[in-house]
């Protein structure tokens, strides 16, 4: 597998189009089943395993282009004199700024898990056996044993969970009752053993290599979305009727709480901008039927654009420059079996001659299919 200019692009288009379709989708989405949500989250983790390896594999086959690209791909390798003289193509330029820009987010990035390192560490352990034994009732109900921290202080203003080997969850100094704590500590639980956490780390790192890319944090958006989405759906399908109303209205209680500062490494029960859609989301789901049927044949198509330019297309071909533009042709040549000779020398070596022109002197045959001559004019080869 090599890695080029062009299997790069070839990576950002496809996948650039899967994003797009990816947001469009779930933009529209009235209800969610599993099995569509776990369709979804294979489509995103193939567009994030494609984006962390953009090589040019293989068995791709190549397709060559003749317009635009050409004329994009030279004026990226094309050397010009810059400064004092020194010829830098465009493309030798933005690969130390695009390296530059990497250090610096990750060390945003770095920084940022040591701050809230820092301040959970500073948070008072709860001291409530009522919330300890609704961890327990959720992880018998996930037939898991993990031991989950709870803190708690009086600038935490919403619920969110960190951690991605030993979970803490910070809780809010709020008064809510029983039912409450046992929705707030299932959603953040919820997010744990569906390694959520996880994926928004892939995420912030794909963020870390293409911060130029707009389309990266469009991506990291849906990928919330989703993972919130699912996990309302999944938690209130374990309800009654009134217990998914009490879910709503533990939901809206807490959105207008003051949202907390959004570090990368937590994923949080309060999402403001998102909470209309998730409440429309969990009302079409809890009717068993649809909202508003919305646009039903142009979601079918859009989820097949999804799966050619996510599954088929990145992976079977990719984009080539074919033409030459003129300027680069007038200094450049073909060398080949019907234009080109050698011609042996008393020291080893060898003249190339290309439509009957001494081009140069080389010390090897560096083509099989050339004739070779001595320096008689006699055919040795």
């Amino acid at each position: 597998m090599d890695i080029s200019f062009s299997a790069v692009i070839n990576t950002l288009l496809f996948s650039t189009i899967a994003i797009l379709s990816l947001s469009y989708l779930i933009a529209n989405l009235d209800i969610i089943s599993k099995q569509y949500f776990y369709f979804l989250f294979f489509i995103i983790l193939m567009i994030m395993l494609r984006l962390f390896l953009p090589f040019e594999l293989p068995f791709q086959n190549n397709i060559n282009i003749t317009k635009i690209w050409p004329d994009i791909y030279v004026t990226f390798i094309k050397q010009n004199s810059i400064f004092s003289g020194d010829n830098l193509s465009l493309l030798s330029m933005t690969i130390p700024i695009s390296i530059v820009g990497s250090i610096i987010c990750m060390t945003k990035f770095i920084l940022s898990y040591f701050i809230i390192t820092h301040k959970i560490h500073k948070y008072q352990t709860v001291n409530n056996n009522t919330l300890y034994k609704l961890v327990k009732i959720i992880n018998d109900g996930w037939n898991k044993t993990t031991q989950f921290s709870l803190v708690s202080n009086k600038e935490i203003s919403t619920p969110f969970i960190f951690g991605l080997q030993k979970p803490t969850i910070a809780l809010p100094e709020l008064e809510l009752s029983d039912d409450e704590w046992y929705y707030i500590l299932s959603h953040e639980m919820s997010h744990y053993y569906n390694k959520d956490l996880w994926i928004r780390f892939a995420c912030e790192l794909l963020q870390t290599i293409y911060w130029w890319n707009p389309f990266i944090y469009i991506l990291r958006k849906q990928i919330i979305k989703i993972q919130e989405i699912y996990i309302d759906t999944t938690i209130i399908n374990k309800l009654n009727e009134i217990q998914k109303l009490n879910y709503l209205e533990c939901l809206i209680k807490i959105a207008k709480l003051q949202p907390i500062r959004k570090y990368k490494w937590i994923a949080t029960f309060n999402n403001k901008m998102e909470l209309k859609n998730r409440i429309e989301i969990l009302l079409a789901n809890s009717n068993k039927q649809s909202i508003e049927k919305k646009h039903k044949l142009v979601n079918r198509f859009i989820t097949f654009i999804l799966i050619i330019f996510t599954l088929f297309l990145p992976n079977i071909i990719i984009f080539e420059p074919y033409h030459i533009p003129d300027e680069i042709l007038e200094n450049t040549f073909t060398i080949n079996a019907v234009n080109s000779y050698l011609i042996l020398n008393e020291n080893g070596t060898y003249d190339l001659y290309t439509n009957g022109e001494y081009i140069t002197t080389v010390n090897m045959i560096f083509d099989e299919n050339l004739e070779i001559f001595n320096d008689k004019g006699e055919k040795i080869k």
